[in-house]
């Protein structure tokens, strides 16, 4: 009796899941569409078929080209994903929140760190100035609202 109640439950979930499934259809042979609920999905479309990708984890679909023709994916902070609000969970590491993308130092003000597949590359800003978390760019310390002038 057991294993035909646990054949009913995996049936049953199986449904489920494919029942789940995403439908996409390609508006033309050939190209590169936005998901329509998650930042950093799109549709791949190769003789008609699609396939749906994901860009690296920190990275979105940029689905700005209006022909449809460019597979980008780019930073997040790069990519305007409007109702397109959906992220895959962050996968992080030593000073990375995500795989990839720009990321400020927990403790120095004049330190950033880029992140490209989970490997950390350390920067630093000139002196004076510091890392802005908004613009993404170093500024005069005292414009940076987070950095604390050290005396």
């Amino acid at each position: 009796m057991k294993i035909y109640l646990l054949a009913s439950v995996l049936l049953i979930a199986a449904y489920q899941v494919h029942g789940q499934r995403e439908e996409f259809k390609c508006p033309d042979d050939y190209g590169f569409y936005p998901h329509s609920l998650s930042c950093d999905k799109y549709w791949k479309c190769d003789n008609n078929v699609a396939e749906l990708k994901t860009c690296g984890n920190g990275l979105a679909f940029d689905d700005t080209d209006p022909k449809y023709l460019i597979e980008n994916c780019d930073y997040l902070h790069n990519v305007d994903c409007g109702a397109r609000s959906q992220l895959e969970p962050a996968i992080s590491g030593p000073n990375c929140q995500r795989l990839y993308g720009i990321f400020p130092d927990d403790s120095k003000c004049d330190i950033f760190w880029n992140c490209w597949g989970g490997e950390a590359s350390r920067y630093q800003c000139s002196p004076g100035l510091a890392y802005d978390r908004e613009s993404r760019v170093c500024m005069w310390a005292d414009q940076v609202p987070e950095c604390k002038v050290e005396g």
